[in-house]
């Protein structure tokens, strides 16, 4: 006769469960606790309109004068199924910084498309490079910096992250 902890310690660990355990130990073993509370404190409580209208300016008036003012042609970059950064607000956005380009990505994945869609992201932002400073992409290419081939895919990752023995912030 089997005892219910025999049957309990038998029970098979799902993929689901060995992927969801892997993602959480790699996002433990990333960041800090108090450093992700106050990052998210800092995207909540941020207001690009905040101290640039006046006193008696609607909320909505302060952000579109502060857009207003940001440097003509901006790319603006959102996920067509972002829950997070909503598609209308990056229409809004764009609408109101001068002669802003936006660029609206199809993806399914909500918030989590700006790290899945990396590639097309990149194609949008390098074409947009390209006609904002022709003089860097004209020419040659650059030779390769000291450590560039440290960095590479290491790994296949369902998330496409980047995996490197190097320090990233240093190249």
């Amino acid at each position: 006769m089997t005892g219910i902890n025999q049957r309990l310690e038998s029970k098979p660990i799902f993929t689901a469960q060995s992927y969801l355990r892997y993602q959480g130990d790699k996002f433990n073993s990333r960041f800090d606790a108090n450093c992700y509370i106050h990052i998210t404190r800092k995207l909540d409580t941020h207001d690009l309109g905040r101290g640039r209208g006046k006193d008696d300016e609607a909320e909505n008036d302060t952000l579109i004068s502060a857009l207003s003012q940001l440097p003509r042609g901006a790319l603006v970059i959102g996920i067509e199924s972002d829950g997070l950064f909503m598609p209308s607000e990056q229409r809004e956005i764009a609408a109101h910084i001068p002669e802003a380009q936006l660029v609206l990505i199809p993806s399914p994945d909500g918030h989590d498309g700006f790290l899945l869609e990396f590639e097309v992201i990149n194609e949008h932002i390098v074409d947009f490079l390209k006609k904002k400073l022709p003089s860097i992409y004209e020419g040659d290419v650059a030779p390769p910096f000291e450590g560039a081939g440290e960095f590479g895919i290491k790994k296949t990752s369902t998330f496409g992250e980047a995996e490197a023995d190097v320090d990233v912030t240093r190249w």
